[in-house]
């Protein structure tokens, strides 16, 4: 899973601003306030659905985070914490509604594997040996999960929960002892990494739906690689060394890997989100360190996202199977500022609720519904609170 960033949302009256017509012609975007959870203080909102529901967390100061589903209205659902534990945190919502996630246990940082059904009951998932650290890292539309479990050793391996929530353990290739997943698409494909007891190297794999293992080949004088995207078709996105420096890569569906396309003078580059019809989207640095937003074809070209006029670009994060792109860049005033492209690839400035500034996106659907978090006042200091998008693209 992403780690989970501890920023700074009572639940209050949803907040609504639009974004008068600019870069995009007929479209007028609106940002809803989520708001936070009575008695809380913060909150962020990571994953939305087909339909516009969204899942993410609400905390208190110094405590750990709830778990929240707000319907596509905004309105919040507190989910019950597991038996046992202190907190919650979500990481992927499906089209029913489910929410998947992780319970912290009470007593230390030992985290389980959790689903929310529809109606809010909370199920821990199973795992390898009983009573061992478990995680979700990705999450299905139709609810097939990818995580981890810890084995006897003590070492995590990646397995897949179906959705009647059977668990299969995916295989590790012989010589390597732990095993970490990032990514799944639509078909129960898994993608992550393997790892000796040696170093800390790791090798990319690809986990079939039967969970059988494919090692994937690093670059000529690499040393190491993650595989962290994958779309439906079963390419690969991810980083990789060469004799130089970290670059984004892709691996196709018969294993092949290649340099996706950036400028020659490129000290650094990653990819941060992939859609279903394989279209890539991240960053590159250039030699002087200067960020630049990028989508990638089907074939790895690179196609440079602008800016909107006075900003610098940052990063574009997430991309949905219509083209739309959404990012962040930086302001005059060195602040972060939301940005979203459209298919042709003209941007605009992600609309804020009032009194709020710096949003940043976290996840789009294909309907143009979008969540994330942003910086708002509250009695004069800023909090973090979830944020909710329509009409995207």
């Amino acid at each position: 899973m992403r780690a989970l960033r501890w920023i700074t949302i009572p639940v209050t009256a949803a907040a609504v601003v639009a974004l008068a017509p600019a870069a995009h012609a007929g479209t007028r975007p609106t940002a809803v306030d989520l708001g936070v959870l009575p008695g809380d203080l913060y909150s962020t909102a990571v994953a939305v659905n087909a339909h516009g529901a969204s899942a993410g967390w609400s905390a208190r100061l110094n405590s750990f985070p709830r778990g929240v589903r707000w319907d596509r209205a905004g309105r919040a659902e507190a989910l019950p914490n597991l038996a046992g534990s202190v907190g919650s945190y979500p990481i992927g919502i499906t089209d029913d509604g489910s929410v998947f996630g992780g319970a912290v246990l009470d007593g230390g940082p030992r985290n389980r594997a959790v689903r929310w059904d529809p109606a809010g009951r909370v199920t821990e998932l199973p795992t390898l040996v009983p009573g061992a650290t478990s995680h979700v890292a990705a999450v299905t539309a139709d609810g097939v999960a990818a995580g981890q479990s810890a084995v006897a050793s003590g070492r995590n391996h990646a397995v897949r929960w179906d959705r009647g929530g059977s668990l299969v353990e995916l295989q590790v290739p012989a010589g390597f002892v732990e095993s970490r997943p990032a990514a799944i698409n639509r078909d129960g494909v898994v993608v992550g990494w393997v790892a000796t007891m040696v170093d800390s190297r790791t090798t990319p794999v690809r986990w079939d739906r039967r969970g059988r293992a494919q090692q994937l080949p690093l670059l000529p004088g690499g040393t190491s690689a993650s595989a962290e995207l994958v779309a439906d078709d079963g390419t690969v996105y991810g980083t990789a060394s060469d004799a130089t420096k970290l670059v984004a890569v892709r691996w196709d569906r018969a294993g092949a890997i290649s340099v996706l396309g950036t400028r020659p003078d490129t000290a650094y580059s990653a990819p941060a989100g992939v859609n279903g019809r394989g279209q890539a989207v991240g960053r590159f640095l250039t030699a002087d360190q200067r960020g630049q937003a990028v989508r990638w074809d089907r074939q790895g070209a690179a196609h440079e996202l602008a800016a909107p006029p006075g900003t610098e670009a940052g990063a574009a994060t997430v991309i949905n199977d219509r083209g739309t792109v959404l990012g962040y860049a930086r302001g005059a005033d060195g602040r972060t500022l939301g940005v979203y492209w459209d298919r042709p690839g003209r941007a605009a400035a992600l609309p804020s609720p009032s009194g709020s500034t710096s949003p940043i996106p976290v996840s789009l659907n294909s309907r143009g519904d979008a969540v994330g978090f942003a910086d708002v006042l509250v009695d004069g200091e800023p909090r973090s609170h979830a944020i909710l998008w329509h009409g995207l693209g």
